[in-house]
């Protein structure tokens, strides 16, 4: 197991490969098991990299809500680029992972190469904002108060339910792992980094 301390934190990272460097960064619903396939398919080619966010274990859960925002992130996935003397690297991102990617080619294009961000507008649209705003609100708090993820609702959602009709297994894999979120980390992610992270149309 591969850790490194960012911001006074300690992140969990997996890396295999080598060659250019490719790093995937996880969705809400995900962690860094998310990115196993695609890893498995790259490392012949590619140094490939996935990141534990903060608030996903094994990487620390911090209890505090200021331990966690968005900015943060990014400045972990910078600190890690560092970390592993990487200049450079193409990023692949998925929803929460494509904001940051997105956020990162704004701030810091000297460091990316490349970049595929998946499905990173969520919440973006200005008629839907304040609604996406009290659902991420409203899973916050649910999250906490339960002190795990609530998978039952995430993993039945109308863009979940294609998966398990399709792929019954890899579907239930993923139900298991976002049961296995802690609800802390969960909550305070809702509520710092999806809810606060500024809409699309901002920049």
């Amino acid at each position: 197991m591969a850790f490194f301390e960012s911001q006074g934190h300690q992140l969990y990272f997996e890396e295999y490969g080598s060659g250019e460097a490719v790093v995937f960064l996880h969705e809400f619903d995900g962690d860094i098991r998310s990115w196993q396939q695609q890893m498995a398919c790259f490392l012949a080619h590619y140094r490939c990299i996935a990141l534990s966010c903060r608030g996903y274990s094994p990487s620390d859960v911090p209890s505090d809500q200021a331990s966690y925002g968005w900015q943060k992130t990014l400045d972990d996935v910078v600190v890690l680029l560092d970390k592993l003397g990487i200049e450079k690297a193409h990023f692949v991102g998925l929803s929460m992972g494509a904001f940051t990617g997105l956020r990162m080619r704004l701030q810091r294009p000297d460091r990316m190469l490349s970049l595929v961000a998946a499905s990173g507008g969520l919440g973006a649209f200005p008629a839907g904002r304040d609604q996406f705003i009290n659902k991420c609100m409203t899973l916050a708090d649910a999250a906490m108060a339960a002190d795990f993820m609530p998978a039952d609702h995430m993993a039945y959602g109308h863009n979940r339910i294609q998966l398990r009709e399709k792929n019954y297994a890899a579907w239930l894999t993923f139900y298991q792992q976002l049961a296995e979120h802690p609800g802390i980390g969960a909550g305070l992610t809702q509520k710092m980094v999806q809810a606060a992270r500024p809409s699309l149309h901002d920049f």
